[in-house]
């Protein structure tokens, strides 16, 4: 049973439908709810594109609604409700790698404001009874996938994963960010694979020319007192150049405080935690902040700490000319191929010391899998994408297989389109010979090789002009 409470601007009512029943949307709206017997769910069927907004998202043909969510269809909106507590299923659903991870993709996108999404990393638990009340991916006898939809479902897991003697590692959404590779990374820290947010990364990798340069001009802006402003996509490294900053610099032996602008809530008042004159701030998502935010925000720290801020695009020219010495754009990954394989051996290099496996290599396919991927989420994509592959391999080698789905299925279409090049290739080569065989046989006689070989004579003139054949001069 769903109860379905219909706001309007005068006035509020209540309605609730069982299965089979179905409830049509007030106004012009041309959409419908219906709960189709036997399923326990709610759908909606809207059809026609921009009438309804699920959750603040436009929404066309059919969606599956939750407990929660909010529609609105002009000046109405509806909020939906269970009216009774679901029946437990048997067994919790079970999906594959690859639609594991497009579950959590869709969830992320329809995520209700007030809503919560949790993707666990649970170890060592393979004979773990999951209750009906999550989504699991069993990705290795080892390693298994959890998804649950509220806290309390997540802090049961956690307590029956470690009683049973395993581990788990967390993300919540949109705590932890609204992106499958923000939640992969959030759960690897929570399970102890990443870094944590308070200790300092690797050093940044520095391959192509462009990287080469960057780091040489960080080195050198890092003796001024200047702040820094490092644009450049989430996950392409920008934290990681700025840590390399503060570690060359006078500061290197002072604190450095990480804040997360997109979440000020849970930052407020860090900055008065800094001395004057000691430590280095790192303000991370800063072009979260309105101006005037940024503004306010650097003038609080201002002869108080070295400032350094990671943004998505250049900050406006009153900020920048105002406070920074310095904005350094960091390329994304797919600019500079030549350093995935190096990103990806610091991944396997963390991987061995977390897992106690000394002898973990990438084999030659697993390394032409991961250059055969464009990683839209860089460097941080790259290395959750090792750290998971290396976390659900059987063995030490790390195969093409281990890895994600997306990265796999990249990598086996150029397989393929170098096979089929390499078959034409053949072809072509094979069709050559034949017909060089039998011009030789006629004395480049184009009538009686045509003759011979059943063609039409335009079509042996042509075959030879595509295949670049010439009759001998004599």
């Amino acid at each position: 049973m769903w109860r379905i409470i219909v706001v309007t601007e005068t006035a509020a009512r209540t309605v609730e439908l069982g299965a089979g029943e179905r409830f049509s949307l007030p106004g012009d709206v041309h959409a419908t709810l219906i709960s189709p017997p036997g399923s326990g769910l709610l759908e909606l069927r809207a059809d026609r594109p921009g009438q309804v907004l699920l959750n603040d998202v436009q929404v066309a043909g059919v969606s599956e609604l939750r407990s929660g969510d909010q529609l609105r269809a002009g000046d109405t909106t509806l909020l939906v409700q269970r009216a009774t507590v679901r029946e437990p299923r048997p067994e919790p659903v079970r999906w594959t790698a690859e639609q594991f991870e497009a579950r959590v993709r869709a969830e992320l996108r329809r995520l209700p404001p007030r809503g919560s999404l949790h993707l666990g990393i649970a170890c060592g638990v393979a004979h773990l009874a999951w209750p009906d009340s999550v989504e699991v991916c069993e990705r290795s006898p080892e390693v298994t996938f959890v998804l649950a939809f509220d806290a309390d479902r997540a802090e049961e897991l956690w307590t029956r994963i470690t009683a049973a003697g395993g581990r788990v590692g967390f993300a919540q959404a949109p705590r932890d960010g609204r992106t499958l590779d923000a939640m992969w990374s959030a759960a690897l820290t929570a399970l102890g694979a990443n870094e944590p947010p308070e200790r300092p990364f690797d050093g940044p990798i520095a391959v192509d020319p462009a990287m080469v340069r960057l780091r040489a001009l960080i080195e050198r802006l890092s003796a001024s007192e200047g702040a820094v402003a490092f644009v450049g996509e989430p996950g392409s490294g920008r934290a990681r150049w700025a840590f390399h900053l503060h570690a060359h610099s006078g500061h290197r032996s002072d604190s450095l405080i990480r804040v997360d602008c997109a979440n000020p809530a849970a930052n407020s008042g860090r900055h008065a935690e800094v001395e004057p004159g000691g430590g280095t701030v790192l303000l991370e998502s800063f072009d979260a902040l309105e101006q005037s935010a940024q503004a306010a925000r650097l003038e609080a720290l201002r002869g108080r700490a070295r400032v350094l801020v990671t943004v998505r695009a250049p900050l406006s020219e009153a900020i920048r000319e105002r406070y920074f010495r310095a904005e350094l754009a960091v390329p994304p990954l797919r600019d500079r191929p030549s350093e995935v394989l190096a990103h990806a051996m610091q991944a396997v290099q963390r991987a061995r010391g977390w897992l106690g496996r000394r002898a973990l290599a990438l084999n030659a396919d697993a390394r032409a899998a991961l250059q055969a991927w464009d990683w839209p989420g860089n460097v941080r994509e790259l290395r959750n994408a090792v750290l998971l592959g290396a976390l659900v391999s059987a063995s030490d080698e790390l195969r093409a297989e281990d890895l994600p789905p997306a990265v796999v299925r990249a990598w086996r279409q150029i397989q393929e389109s170098r096979g089929e090049r390499n078959f034409r290739a053949s072809m072509r080569s094979l069709e050559k010979d034949a017909l060089l065989e039998v011009l030789g046989r006629t004395h480049w006689n184009v009538t009686q090789a045509a003759r011979e070989l059943g063609l039409p004579r335009r079509t042996v003139v042509y075959r030879m002009g595509r295949l670049g054949l010439r009759r001998p001069s004599r």
